[in-house]
């Protein structure tokens, strides 16, 4: 019932793939977007473009009686599936299993990957499970944001912005000028 939802190329897709959750993936995707036009829109009419960084994106046709300004991301694991929506606003979403382990060091990833007051933040975490929760937690907050603004990790690597997770204003995002397409040295969102 799912693959009937689905595009030629997504069909394609989950065939050449043969995960189950590709094809629930789109097709949650693709009903989730049909609740929101009220289901004036039916989800298989739905289709897509891609920007250089391959983020989805609707491709409303010129006569839709529907144009609404709506943007999702998705993301999913092996056992996870999760879209989100939102309206007038870029989303980006990242999940990640509670349970992942990795088989490399954390912080030899954290030195890589994240800005050295990450890394300096997980260091001084002594419990390793905590720090392990901690690092994912880092993980998919930037892999998130990369996604919201729409570039992939080589358009926006996760080691040119900060994830402040401790602040009194919630969590903050400190950007290098590159990212943020400004001339100031930094920014924070």
């Amino acid at each position: 019932m799912y693959k009937q939802l689905l595009s030629p190329a997504e069909r394609e897709y989950v065939d050449s793939t043969l995960r189950k959750h590709a094809m629930l993936s789109c097709a949650l995707k693709r009903t989730t977007l049909s609740r929101y036009t009220d289901c004036k829109i039916d989800s298989r009419s739905f289709e897509f473009k891609y920007n250089n960084f391959r983020k989805p994106e609707i491709l409303w046709p010129s006569d839709d009686i529907v144009d609404l300004p709506l943007h999702f991301n998705i993301s999913h694991t092996t056992s996870l599936i999760a879209c989100g929506i939102a309206m007038d606003a870029n989303i980006g979403i990242d999940i990640e299993e509670k349970k992942r382990k990795t088989t490399k060091s954390i912080f030899s990833l954290a030195r890589r990957f994240f800005t050295p007051s990450e890394a300096d933040y997980l260091t001084d975490i002594s419990d390793s499970y905590a720090q392990e929760k901690e690092f994912f937690k880092l993980w998919t907050l930037k892999e998130a944001y990369v996604k919201a603004l729409g570039l992939g990790l080589s358009g926006a690597p996760l080691n040119e912005f900060t994830i402040n997770l401790k602040t009194s204003k919630g969590i903050r995002v400190s950007k290098a000028s590159k990212v943020c397409n400004d001339s100031n040295s930094g920014c924070d969102h």
